[in-house]
Parts: structure tokens; sequence; C-alpha cells
């Protein structure tokens, strides 16, 4: 952010606060498992990435872990992914992202919605407009649940 949406820097839940590149180049031994040279769209974690090394290697599936592999996204850069992607900045502030909806919660309660397919750059916050009641609910019900503050911590 360079004063957009009144910010300067990383520290947010907007999409230009959270995306980075990732590029995956398979082992040579999994590489008719991967289309190349293409571009996927999809919201994904950099959580799920240990979870697709380990799929990408042929090595036992780890259920006890959070994430998802991305070999089926490496496949098929159009399969559905059900997941959404969940980020933090600073405690109690969420920012959730489900296929073309954004949704950010702040700890003070302040909320924010975008809807990245009429637009991408999270200028219109939907919050408030009437239609959109299923898609918070949806957002709202993926929110990490936040433990109690530590002894000798109040909360603001």
């Amino acid at each position: 952010h360079l004063g957009e949406q009144q910010q300067w820097g990383k520290w947010t839940g907007s999409d230009r606060a959270t995306k980075v590149p990732l590029l995956v180049v398979p082992p040579k031994s999994r590489a008719a498992d991967v289309r190349t040279g293409v571009k996927c769209d999809r919201p994904v974690s950099l959580i799920d990435l240990y979870l697709t090394l380990i799929d990408l290697c042929g090595l036992p599936t780890k259920t006890d872990l959070d994430g998802a592999s991305l070999l089926p996204l490496l496949a098929n850069p159009e399969a559905p992914r059900e997941e959404p992607v969940i980020t933090t900045f600073d405690r109690g502030n969420f920012s959730v992202r489900a296929g073309r909806w954004r949704f950010i919660h702040y700890e003070d309660g302040e909320e924010e919605l975008y809807d990245h397919r009429a637009d991408p750059h999270e200028w219109t916050n939907l919050i408030g407009d009437a239609g959109h009641e299923e898609v918070l609910r949806r957002l709202r019900d993926r929110l990490p649940k936040m433990p109690a503050a530590p002894l000798g911590k109040r909360a603001k």
C-alpha cells in the first residue's frame, strides 16, 4: 500500500497486503500430474505448502495438520477449492478469502466485505448492502475462535 485505502504498509487484511507470488515446479517424476505453464487464480495459503510437498513426494498423508494439498489445483487450475484462506494481522483481526469474496473482521468489531469479481481492487465495502447476508454468515462462521486474553491483559 502506498496510501491506497489510507494504508501505508502490509499490516491489513486487504488483498494487496495478503497476496504473495507462488510458483511451483514439480519434481520430474510428478511432471505428468501437474499442468505446467498455467496460472491458477484460486486463493491458497502458504500453510498448504507442506501438505503439497508431502503429496508431490509420495509420502503418507498427514491428517493432523491445517491446510490442504495444492496438488488438485496443480493438476487442474480450475478445480474448486472449498476451504477459505484465513489470514491474521495482530490479535483479533482476520481476513477470510473464499472464491470471489474477501471478508475482513477487526478486533473492534468493524467489518469489510468485497466482491473480487465486481471490485478486484477492494474499493467498495459491501457491509450493510442488502443481499449479502448469506455470504456474510458463511464467512463469519469461518473466523477463528479467539481464546480468552492471557491473565494480566485486558481487552481494549
